[in-house]
């Protein structure tokens, strides 16, 4: 399943280009699409399924994009 992280803010894209890193690194990917998204938009996707994204809390922790990508892979 292509996994990408969809983006659009100041900001973002070294956040993002970071945790592509990390995912490569610890799973079974190749790579991870960064793609232009709506105006405030962090989100992580594999296939069509949102599995993590950014909230009024904040950006979505490292481990958990992590985990979340981790089991929507299989």
């Amino acid at each position: 399943k292509p996994v990408k992280s969809a983006l659009r803010g100041l900001n973002y894209h070294p956040r993002a280009a970071r945790l592509a890193d990390i995912l490569t690194e610890q799973l079974p990917i190749s790579s991870v699409e960064l793609v232009s998204g709506h105006r405030g938009e962090f989100s992580i996707w594999v296939g069509d399924t949102c599995v993590a994204q950014k909230s009024l809390r904040g950006y979505p922790a490292q481990d958990t994009v992590v985990d979340a990508v981790r089991e929507h892979l299989h």
